[in-house]
């Protein structure tokens, strides 16, 4: 005896009810392929998710996280729901979270990478993630810690090539070349030939300015000007 589903000739989702007249048996290949027509009708993710399930294309879980994703989108969380799920996130801070102490083994980390291998965020997640973090200042601390975690690491030139073409892509804005030129630019102790000492930060803009030869200003082989690099 061959197994039979009972279908919605209109689903549920769509206002069907369970009355005798809107049901009708169909094998499982039937019922797949019925759920196929109404996706492709209507563009309803229930078909879909119906649709994946029964041709065995979705597994269980699957299907359940995929239709969270569907029913929790676009909604915008009320200021309660916010606070509510702030305070049980301060519940679970410090001892109180169940990962506190943990660390990943090796072995861990590597089934990680192994799994996200070859996966890359979408442009649209990429933003989400530089308007979240924008603004935010990352402590000393948190630098030094970042800082030895990479010390004596090489990266594999598979590693490079991603970074190399994911760099040639990304623009820079004038207002960014200025802030890294700003941040790299040593402070320079300038006299004149009147034996006036200003203090400068970008040598190179100065010379620019200036009409003056970089170089040789440098190493104070400018006639009326002495230059000194300050330890800063």
């Amino acid at each position: 005896m061959s197994l039979t589903h009972k279908h919605h000739i209109i689903p549920v989702h769509m206002g069907g009810t369970n009355n005798p007249s809107n049901l009708i048996e169909l094998s499982v290949e039937g019922h797949a392929d019925a759920h196929r027509i109404l996706f492709e009708q209507h563009g309803r993710w229930q078909d879909y998710a119906a649709w994946q399930g029964l041709t065995g294309r979705m597994t269980k879980e699957e299907i359940i996280r995929f239709k969270l994703s569907q029913t929790h989108k676009g909604k915008k969380l009320s200021a309660k729901h916010i606070e509510i799920l702030r305070e049980k996130g301060k519940k679970l801070t410090g001892v109180n979270n169940p990962m506190f102490g943990k660390t990943i083994s090796d072995s861990q980390k590597q089934a990680i990478s192994k799994a996200n291998k070859g996966k890359f965020m979408s442009e649209k997640t990429r933003e989400k993630i530089r308007q979240a973090n924008l603004g935010k200042i990352r402590s000393e601390e948190s630098k030094e810690k970042n800082r030895l975690s990479h010390l004596g690491k090489v990266a594999s030139d598979e590693t490079r090539q991603k970074i190399s073409e994911a760099n040639r892509k990304r623009v820079v804005t004038n207002s960014h070349k200025k802030k890294t030129a700003d941040k790299l630019s040593k402070q320079w102790s300038i006299t004149n030939s009147a034996n006036i000492t200003i203090i400068i930060k970008n040598l190179r803009q100065f010379c620019k300015d200036n009409n003056l030869d970089q170089g040789n200003m440098s190493r104070n082989k400018v006639k009326g000007w002495k230059c000194l690099k300050l330890n800063t």
